[in-house]
């Protein structure tokens, strides 16, 4: 049976709490009389209206700790929306995405800003010829020389953009995982039946990686949001008194 919207809300309402064998170790369990979930059997509107109501849960839980947008500019106001909707929502990998695409924003918007600030009126032509030459590391220099960074914070974002910028921009799923493992696992031997309990590293498949992934983002993502943050406001108060 191929994927289906069914077997998605089920992987997320589910969450990352459960690695599953290969159907042919299935199928070999399953003949010798081992136990094996199922997935259960729910409607498609079911699922979701579980789904939701766990959601919901979540979302109750951590709304009243997401920062507020510190500007009314459209742009920014529309990236802050979007991740904190992604957090409230439990897509904590996409929302920290989407913090390395708002860091980079800022600075761009803050060095053309700057640089600009004798125009009183916009100018979309000079803005489209900035931003499609200026990427994330350049814009870091860029925003230094300005004087709207200090060294430290330079530094700070560089490590930004290598660490957490550039290996989630790629899914760099090995390096965002290397390190993780899980603790007490209990581990079937479908020929001999035994079960053995032991620590298994993220990196031992694929499958693992993206469960530890899921974690690691659950856990990360107020850190990287509330970095990102700061540098918005940062950024903005720098602008402010240049003007």
């Amino acid at each position: 049976m191929g994927d289906s919207i069914g077997l998605l809300v089920h992987r997320l309402l589910r969450g990352p709490k459960l690695a599953v064998a290969s159907p042919e170790t299935i199928e070999k369990a399953s003949s010798l009389g081992h136990p094996i979930q199922q997935i259960p059997e729910m409607s498609l509107e079911e699922s979701i209206d579980k789904l939701f109501d766990n959601r919901k849960q979540l979302a109750l839980q951590i709304a009243g700790r997401l920062p507020s947008c510190p500007t009314w500019d459209v742009p920014i106001l529309y990236l802050y929306d979007e991740i904190r909707q992604c957090m409230m929502f439990g897509m904590n990998g996409t929302a920290i995405t989407l913090c390395g695409i708002m860091v980079e924003f800022i600075l761009k918007y803050a060095v053309f800003s700057k640089r600009q600030k004798d125009n009183v009126n916009f100018d979309s032509e000079a803005w489209k010829e900035f931003e499609g030459k200026m990427t994330l590391r350049p814009a870091i220099e860029a925003a230094k020389r300005e004087g709207l960074l200090t060294d430290e914070m330079a530094d700070l974002l560089h490590s930004f953009a290598t660490n957490i910028r550039n290996t989630y921009n790629h899914f760099n799923i090995q390096t965002i995982t290397e390190d993780a493992y899980f603790e007490d696992v209990s581990v079937l031997n479908v020929a001999t039946g035994q079960k053995e309990v032991r620590d298994i590293s993220a990196i031992f498949t694929p499958g693992l990686q993206i469960l530890a992934k899921s974690k690691l983002d659950e856990q990360m993502v107020w850190k990287v949001f509330e970095f990102s943050d700061r540098v918005v406001r940062h950024l903005l108060s720098q602008l402010k008194e240049a003007t």
